[in-house]
């Protein structure tokens, strides 16, 4: 069953898992009332685990311990390879010893910590300041508890993700032991790879527009397994709503357009990953236990008498709050926290023998700045860095030369599809039209959509369609993959300038020193799209 899910991830309905266990020869009925009528011991199962998780600082997916040492992240076999054998070398030293096999893990493993050890806080690159209060506006937005209260909860959250569902407990216990002195806010992050995120959003903001978002909301939370059309429409019905409104608000355009701006205005102050909260306006990160966000509101309840006594209204204290808070996070967006300085991409004097001749390409071959991108159009941090790329080629005109070269990640299940129907359109002149449409659109990067995207560039169909069947760019997208990590690339996005590695979305200022530093070695050339 694990080994079917994780190759079927965008078909994880009940009819699917359904279907699931008959093909693997389950008792269909047990196993339907394993899920609907244990008493709640799968749930309470799997909630063990996220405890456990969250003990041992395990945020995020995926998420190692090899013989109990931490090992976070998609990491390649090669930093794998280390820890194992490390790790082998420890046990065959136990087993010399006389440690009987079966006991090596308890003896290993024994002087472990029964949990995280957390350090003063310190923020990692391109994360916000904990210490630092940022401007999470809350015009407009949903809003649970006293409009004066001198506390401001505001989260960036995402239906799908399990970590914001856990949350929400968290949420409820706090509401309950504070009261009028605390209230909440909810803006939308539908990650990209969660499928039935941004359709989510769309439900609670369609239910919101008829005053129904936070009985939507819990709804919605409360059956996170169902996140389907007909299940919307079904909590629609019993929340009395009018379902022609409902449908087409749904299928519009004007709400996705108010959600995706939610999310940039989130992704704007470092509220990039779920749930991120803002504690009148201090960031605190993931699902963390009640004890983390009350000190962290005590301090703010201090806070707020302070200026309560200075003449501040109370209707006004987020207001006055926010007018010294900061408007942008101006970082990294996921460099390694404990880079050194040296290493940082603009201290960085190392220089990589990235081919630019080979690949999709905008600008002239001889051009002083040779920049060529890994990339992958399903990730999410992929996209945001294409302004910054835009900005690029605006800042330099003809001394720009940008070459793409496709990384699809082995977790993102469309990016090498979504790879081969770009260099498909690439065969017919119509690369950048194509990865324009791929990255504007990230929820949707199936079969049906490359397709309709081929028409609406005017492709020929026959031939785009027998590229893909034929796989015929499968060479070309390894190819690429091998000259990414021959130049130490492993994750997507990563940069380069006239060679010199730049691994992450970085902010404009980096792009733009290394630019100019470089601009200063050589001279200008002349720019053309290809």
């Amino acid at each position: 069953m694990h080994d079917k899910l994780f190759a079927n991830q965008t078909s994880l309905d009940r009819a699917s898992l359904e279907s699931f266990a008959k093909d693997i020869g389950l008792d269909l009925e047990a196993f339907k009332q394993a899920i609907d009528g244990d008493g709640g011991k799968g749930r309470d199962r799997i909630q063990r685990d996220m405890d456990d998780a969250a003990k041992f600082g395990a945020v995020g997916t995926p998420s190692f311990f090899i013989n109990g040492r931490s090992f976070i992240g998609n990491q390649p076999i090669e930093g794998f390879k280390k820890v194992i054998d490390d790790e082998i070398n420890k046990a065959n030293w136990q087993l010399a010893k006389g440690t009987p096999r079966d006991q090596l893990y308890a003896v290993l493993t024994k002087d472990g910590l029964d949990k995280k050890v957390v350090p003063p806080p310190t923020p990692a690159a391109g994360a916000p300041d904990p210490a630092v209060r940022y401007r999470a506006e809350i015009k407009g937005a949903p809003m649970r508890g006293a409009k004066d209260a001198p506390v401001t909860i505001v989260e960036w959250g995402d239906f799908q993700c399990p970590f914001c569902e856990r949350a929400e407990s968290t949420i409820g216990e706090i509401m309950a032991v504070y009261g009028d002195q605390v209230r909440f806010v909810w803006h939308d992050q539908p990650l990209p790879f969660h499928g039935s995120a941004m359709p989510a959003a769309l439900v609670e903001r369609a239910a919101g527009a008829q005053g129904k978002f936070w009985a939507m909301h819990d709804l919605i939370y409360a059956h996170q397994q169902r996140l389907d059309r007909e299940t919307f429409e079904k909590y629609a019905g019993e929340l009395g709503l009018d379902l022609t409104r409902f449908k087409a608000a749904l299928d519009g355009d004007k709400v996705k357009a108010a959600i995706e701006a939610d999310a940039a205005a989130g992704a704007k102050i470092g509220a990039r990953g779920t749930p991120a909260f803002f504690i009148n306006g201090k960031f605190l990160s993931g699902a963390q236990p009640f004890e983390a966000f009350k000190a962290k509101i005590d301090e703010e309840l201090e806070n707020a008498r302070a200026l309560l006594a200075h003449g501040t209204p109370k209707a006004h204290l987020y207001e006055a709050l926010m007018k010294q808070a900061k408007a942008e996070l101006v970082a990294a967006a996921h460099p390694d926290s404990d880079e050194a300085d040296d290493k940082r991409p603009e201290n960085d004097q190392t220089v990589y023998a990235v081919d630019p001749t080979k690949g999709p390409s905008m600008g002239s071959k001889d051009a002083p700045l040779q920049v060529v991108i890994f990339s992958d159009f399903q990730c999410p941090f992929c996209k945001r860095i294409e302004p910054t790329l835009a900005q690029l080629e605006k800042e330099y005109g003809d001394r720009v030369h940008l070459v793409w070269k496709n990384y699809p990640l082995p977790f993102h299940d469309n990016a090498a599809p979504a790879a081969e129907a770009g260099l498909a359109a690439s065969a017919q002149g119509k690369f950048w039209e194509m990865h324009d449409k791929l990255f504007a659109d990230q929820q949707h990067l199936d079969r049906d959509t490359y397709e309709k995207y081929a028409g609406e560039l005017g492709l020929d169909l026959f031939r785009f369609r027998a590229d893909l069947d034929a796989h015929k760019f499968k060479d070309w997208i390894d190819a690429d993959r091998r000259d990414g990590e021959a130049a130490g690339v492993t994750g997507a996005p990563v940069v380069f300038i006239n060679g010199r590695k730049i691994p992450g979305a970085y902010p404009w200022a980096t792009f733009k020193q290394i630019a100019d530093t470089e601009l200063a070695k050589k001279k200008p050339g002349h720019r053309k799209r290809e």
